[in-house]
């Protein structure tokens, strides 16, 4: 576990970024950076009553603040995105600002400041898979210009590794879902947006006819990877599968996520959307081996952990 370290994390509010920050408060001073385009301040809110927790509430494409920000910073994780890969289509310029613009602006800022490492969460560039599990070195097939943006992001993450020296990790997450999900300003998510209905009493939409399967990782999954990354120095400019290992079809979690609700509901079929990928079940052996990473949360588990926290919400 890093200790004693300066730490910024972008998208500090968002999802993925508040678990890592209540992970990584205990013993760093952390600096949150968000934008709130899919960050909540309540996600935080707690740790903000800590005297080493910072937030700034900026853009990773302001470069005169990104610099400022991590002057004395040892370990960046860059989790600020566009995440959803349909608004991607719709508005390719907008995605490729955040998602390419943004993590060069972080690297250039990072490599200026002398930072010691570089976390950057990348995502499936596999789409339609010629086979499975997809291992790192499978063809990549970008079917949203999302993909694109971030594959841009990992290419400026290799070259500020070899031409800079710059340490960088490439995680590339599959489905992420837990508790603190929240799909109301990105619309994207499909466990969240599942739950809702459900919650409701509203029957789950599965797009298109076809079967389609994900690998669904948790949260506290995904923070552990980073954090193993962040030390690991065998894994230097290198880039990691981060999943489960295990594929599900949207269809199974639906009635999974229905069994847990008690409710009597059936999933109802809706039109296919743009840039929905066919089949995703990750390979994570190599993060295994040079990582140690191995998933701990069972995704029944995980699922009825997530559904327990949105029905305690007070209004879903």
């Amino acid at each position: 576990m890093l200790q004693g370290k300066r730490i910024l994390i972008t998208g500090g509010a968002g999802f993925v970024g508040s678990h890592l920050a209540e992970i990584l408060a205990d013993g760093n001073e952390i600096i949150l950076l968000d934008n709130f385009l899919s960050g909540f301040k309540e996600n935080v809110a707690t740790l903000l009553q800590r005297p080493n927790v910072k937030l700034v509430e900026g853009d990773v494409r302001d470069k005169a603040l990104v610099e400022n920000l991590v002057k004395g910073v040892d370990v960046i994780f860059h989790e600020a995105a566009q995440i959803n890969p349909a608004k991607a289509v719709t508005e390719p310029d907008f995605d490729f600002d955040i998602n390419a613009v943004g993590t060069f602006r972080m690297l250039d800022a990072a490599r200026k400041a002398d930072v010691e490492k570089f976390l950057f969460a990348s995502t499936n560039v596999y789409a339609n898979p010629l086979y499975l599990p997809v291992d790192e070195n499978h063809r990549m097939q970008l079917l949203s210009p999302y993909a694109a943006a971030k594959l841009c992001g990992e290419a400026y993450c290799m070259n500020f590794f070899e031409a800079y020296g710059l340490n960088t990790v490439r995680l590339r997450y599959t489905n992420i879902y837990g508790e603190g999900q929240r799909s109301e300003k990105s619309e994207s998510g499909v466990i969240p947006i599942f739950i809702k209905a459900i919650l409701q009493g509203k029957s789950p939409i599965l797009f298109g006819n076809e079967i389609k399967t994900r690998d669904f990782v948790h949260v506290s999954d995904v923070v552990a990877a980073n954090l193993l990354g962040a030390e690991c120095k065998a894994a230097n400019g290198d880039v990691f599968n981060v999943g489960t290992g295990v594929e599900c079809s949207i269809e199974q979690l639906a009635q999974i996520l229905i069994k847990i609700s008690g409710k009597d509901l059936k999933p109802v079929r809706g039109p296919t959307r743009a840039a929905d990928f066919s089949r995703c079940q990750a390979d994570i052996s190599k993060a295994k081996r040079v990582l140690g990473f191995t998933p701990k949360v069972t995704l029944e588990d995980g699922l009825r952990r997530t559904y327990q926290w949105w029905a305690g919400l007070p209004s879903v």
